[in-house]
């Protein structure tokens, strides 16, 4: 039988950094759910948290998507779509939110240039980066910033970047709704969007 209680699970296997993994946590320690956070290193010990859940929230942190579809390919990615529409949720923070997209184009032009379909396809369309292009390394903090996503309560919302995507045009596909936009570049490209697939989203 399905656990109906809320869970967060931080995938933190092949691909993820650790540094961003710690952030997730903390993040949802700070929104009070810090008794409920299950941190899962293995692919395998990820299928089955999620199969045993009706709800909750899987988090897929920065890091690198490529072992993320490398991992998760066919069983991962089923069990994923099953988890969220049962009602799950799903947040995808960089190479997260790379690998819920049916397309990866990243680094275009130099030797990290990655372009690929994805298997997860949560947007349809394609995620595509990195859109401040000034020195990203790969576990470094050389590309890192502050990027502006605009207004939030009562502020500017600033977020750290180091690497992640735009979704090209969401506005093409049905229940696509754009959350936030990075301002201060010229297209001001979509930075956060939201979907809903079966009962959850």
């Amino acid at each position: 039988s399905l656990l109906q209680e809320m869970s967060v699970f931080v995938y933190s296997g092949p691909g993820a950094s650790q540094f961003c993994v710690q952030e997730a946590v903390n993040m949802m320690a700070d929104l009070g759910w810090r008794d409920k956070i299950m941190v899962l290193a293995e692919p395998s010990t990820l299928i089955d948290a999620l199969r045993k859940q009706s709800g909750g929230i899987l988090i897929m942190p920065g890091g690198r998507d490529k072992p993320y579809q490398e991992c998760l390919a066919g069983e991962g990615v089923e069990t994923i779509k099953e988890f969220v529409a049962r009602g799950g949720s799903y947040l995808g923070i960089c190479a997260g939110a790379y690998f819920a997209s049916g397309r990866v184009k990243f680094e275009e032009g130099t030797a990290m240039e990655v372009d690929e379909t994805r298997d997860l396809g949560f947007f349809p369309g394609t995620a595509y980066g990195t859109v401040f292009r000034e020195g990203f390394e790969y576990n470094s903090e050389e590309g890192a910033c502050a990027a502006n996503l605009g207004m939030f309560g009562s502020g500017q919302l600033h977020v750290y970047y180091n690497g992640g995507c735009a979704f090209l045009d969401p506005e093409k596909f049905e229940n696509i709704e754009i959350l936030a936009k990075y301002e201060d570049l010229r297209d001001k490209p979509a930075a956060v969007i939201k979907t809903r697939f079966g009962l959850g989203r």
